[in-house]
Order: structure tokens, then C-alpha cells, then sequence
């Protein structure tokens, strides 16, 4: 018989809402005003005893994240904290509450927090999510996949040195647990056969494998009189890029997800995942060719024509560079 846990406390609406504000006003991408301006930012109404819908709608993720783990106590005002952590700064608090999967969200929170009971849920429910995702990994040895999977484990409930929090603490909850978990272990799989490949020379650049330029006498000449000094702009270009465009390039082309993959992991759909991705190649090309322009006196035609030597080979350029700094 399954055991029903109530919650360990009982917090009201208004306490719920106002736990909910206080969180997001201490999160680094809060507005910089008072208090009551950020608790009006999250939509509360000061008029109203249970500030207005915002304490009725925690109330009720609250019990509609329970309703799948009835035996697992966890805090409401550490959960709410949770939450709030998810929500961005700029969202209507309302729809994105309702836009979250709150289930997945309460039983990360509570593996989180270290409570037995939901450590033993997230391992009966996630771990065949886990391991259908290293499975994906068609040239992964068998072997490796149980020790894999206890590497996972770490990484996921435990802090990092490094990073500093645990890799489960950045599910955004915008799409389902399982999915995510899944991705993670591609993921984590793909990086052990990588570091098991010979490393690519790290002072060559894609630009010196470009044969379908040998036939071309003016391109040639470009290639190599312009070689070091495109290699140098490419780097200082990766160097100027946001750190978001980073990680996509890095996902895309050195981790080698799918556009659907990388959807899964930012919890959006497939073609904004994609127009990350174009959008992250635009933004290297923009900076390669100015950094050209900085080093070289050239014109802006053949600037252009050096920047297709880049431009021809951009995945593989942007793999070797980014490998080198995994």
C-alpha cells in the first residue's frame, strides 16, 4: 500500500505568493528596483488578501506536482524557490507557471534536496530514460554503459567543482524530465568516445583542407597568403561571441546533437533550436570578417572573398576549435 505523506506544512496563498517575489527579486537577472515594484513585476495585487491569482495558481501546482509522488515530503517554500528560479525575468509569471512541467520539477527539487524517498523514485523512473540515451550511441561498448550511468548519477545530484551546482539543478523544466535526462546521457556518451579519439593537430585550421579551392588560381593564392592571419581572426571572432552562441556551436557541432536534441535540452521546439544555430554562425562570420579588417588592409571585396575560405568549411573550423578547448 502506498504510503500518502501530507505536506510538512501547510503555507497560504498570500505566503506562497510572496515566497515566490521574494525568490525572483534575488535572482541576478531581477529588475534593480524596490521591493514592491518586483513584487508587482511577478503580478501581484496588493488589494487583494491572496494577491489576487498568483497565491491561488502556486496552490495549485503545488498539488498537481504532488499528485505523481504522494509519499514524497518536500518543503512548499523550497519548492516554490525552485520554481521561481525557472521563471524568467521577463515572462508573464501566470503563463509560465502554467507552461512548466511541475511533476518533474517537485521530484528534481526534491532528488535534489537528498530526501530518500525521491531518490528512489528518480532512479526506478529516469535511470531506463538514461540508459535509452546512452543506448542511442550506437558505437558506445555495452560495457560502458552501467559505469556511465553511475557517472550521471554523480554529476547530477552532486555539485560540481567546477560549474559549482549540480547538473540536475539546470532542468528548466519547459520540457519533460525524461526527455531531458536523455539528452544528457547522449551527451555525456558522446564526449567519452571523443575523448578517446586521436586529437586533431591543434595548429591546423579547416581552412587548409579546402580541395575543391585548388582549381581556383585566385582563391588559392588567398588560402595561402592569408592563412595565418584568417586563423588568428577566427579565433579572436569565437572569442567575441556571447556565451550562448558558444554553447550552441559547441552542442551542435562538437557534442553533435540533433536540432531536436538541442530543443530538448533548452525547452524550446525544434526550428528555434535551428535558428540558434544559423543565427550563432552569422554572428562568428560577422566577427571573423571584422577582426579580418582589423589585421589586414584589405578591401571589402576581397575580404569577402577571403571570409568564404571560412565560410566553405565553417563545421569542421568551428569542431576543431571549440574541441580544443573541451
Amino acid at each position: 500500500m502506498l504510503l500518502r505523506m501530507p505536506p510538512a506544512e501547510a503555507l497560504t496563498r498570500e505566503q506562497l505568493a510572496r515566497t515566490f517575489a521574494s525568490a525572483r527579486a534575488a535572482r541576478p537577472d531581477a529588475p534593480s528596483v524596490h521591493d514592491r515594484a518586483v513584487i508587482d513585476h511577478a503580478g501581484l495585487d496588493h488589494a487583494g488578501p491572496d494577491h489576487a491569482g498568483l497565491g491561488a495558481a502556486l496552490e495549485d501546482l503545488l498539488v498537481a506536482a504532488r499528485v505523481p509522488w504522494p509519499d514524497v515530503p518536500l518543503d512548499s517554500a523550497r519548492f516554490v524557490r525552485f520554481v521561481a528560479a525557472r521563471v524568467p525575468a521577463d515572462a508573464d509569471v501566470l503563463e509560465a507557471l502554467a507552461s512548466l512541467h511541475t511533476s518533474d520539477l517537485f521530484i528534481a527539487c526534491a532528488a535534489l534536496s537528498g530526501e530518500p524517498r525521491a531518490l528512489e523514485h528518480f532512479e526506478r523512473r529516469f535511470a531506463p530514460e538514461m540508459r535509452q540515451g546512452l543506448a542511442s550511441v550506437r558505437q558506445l561498448p555495452e560495457a560502458d554503459v552501467d559505469d556511465l550511468l553511475q557517472v550521471l548519477r554523480i554529476s547530477l545530484l552532486s555539485p560540481d567543482a567546477q560549474a559549482g551546482d549540480a547538473r540536475l539543478e539546470r532542468y528548466a523544466g519547459t520540457g519533460s524530465l525524461g526527455r531531458w535526462l536523455r539528452v544528457v546521457a547522449t551527451r555525456r556518451a558522446l564526449q567519452l568516445l571523443r575523448s578517446r579519439k586521436r586529437a586533431a593537430p591543434r595548429d591546423e585550421l579547416a581552412l587548409e583542407q579546402l580541395p575543391a579551392f585548388s582549381q581556383d588560381a585566385e582563391l588559392a593564392h588567398l588560402k595561402q597568403h592569408y592563412r595565418v592571419a584568417v586563423r588568428s581572426a577566427f579565433a579572436r571572432a569565437m572569442d567575441r561571441l556571447a556565451p550562448r552562441s558558444i554553447n550552441v556551436l559547441r552542442q551542435r557541432f562538437v557534442d553533435e546533437l540533433t536540432t531536436i536534441e538541442l530543443g530538448a535540452v533548452y525547452g524550446v521546439d525544434q526550428s528555434t533550436a535551428s535558428r540558434w544555430v544559423g543565427a550563432a554562425q552569422r554572428e562568428l562570420l560577422a566577427h571573423t570578417r571584422a577582426a579580418l579588417l582589423e589585421e589586414l588592409d584589405l578591401s571589402d571585396g576581397d575580404c569577402d572573398s577571403v571570409l568564404e575560405l571560412v565560410r566553405s568549411q565553417l563545421d569542421i573550423s568551428i569542431f576543431r576549435h571549440l574541441a580544443e578547448r573541451a
